[in-house]
């Protein structure tokens, strides 16, 4: 399962809008077209016109980042999550945080992603009995041929978050 813990990393800047044709599928592998997979921390800070603040690095060697408010999503704030093993770019998270709307913003990226790359090949449903009471829901479509690669969909919600729908795409191991 792709998962990341979050942490602050960098300034705002103009928030780009957050379009789902961006995630790829080439060579049997799915991955995110402004950011692929292997770059570096220095190299996205570039390519973004952006400077990570506060990276965090896990005894693993892998160093956590996220951008706050560099993508939007049908005018909700979107947050970027990056990891990086031994400083190649390994796996990007989405996420929207909304009260009012994460059902229809899952919906909607469930129905269009579905629509670009079929039918997925799992569904993920926890009823956050083991949780502290987050559920979640989503698809995920795996990789058949190529790198091995995942991307997904999650809509999390429960009496203490504030219901958010995750995007992610990353590398297996």
């Amino acid at each position: 399962a792709i998962g990341l813990l979050l942490s602050g990393c960098a300034q705002n800047v103009d928030k780009q809008e957050l379009s789902l044709d961006k995630f790829t599928l080439s060579n049997g592998s799915y991955g995110f077209v402004d950011l692929p997979f292997g770059q570096s921390q220095s190299e996205i800070e570039e390519q973004l016109s952006i400077t990570f603040d506060n990276s965090q690095q896990t005894e693993e060697n892998i160093v956590l980042c996220a951008l706050p408010d560099y993508y939007q999503y049908d005018g909700q704030p979107v947050r970027l999550s990056l990891e990086f093993n031994q400083d190649a770019l390994r796996t990007l998270m989405f996420t929207i945080s909304s009260d009012d709307a994460a059902d229809e913003i899952y919906n909607d990226v469930a129905d269009s992603l579905t629509e670009l790359y079929g039918q997925p090949t799992e569904t993920i449903e926890n009823d956050g009995s083991q949780q502290n009471g987050i559920s979640g829901m989503g698809i995920r479509w795996n990789s058949t041929s190529g790198t091995s690669t995942s991307l997904q969909v999650i809509l999390m919600s429960g009496d203490q978050i504030e219901p958010t729908v995750s995007i992610g795409v990353g590398l297996l191991e």
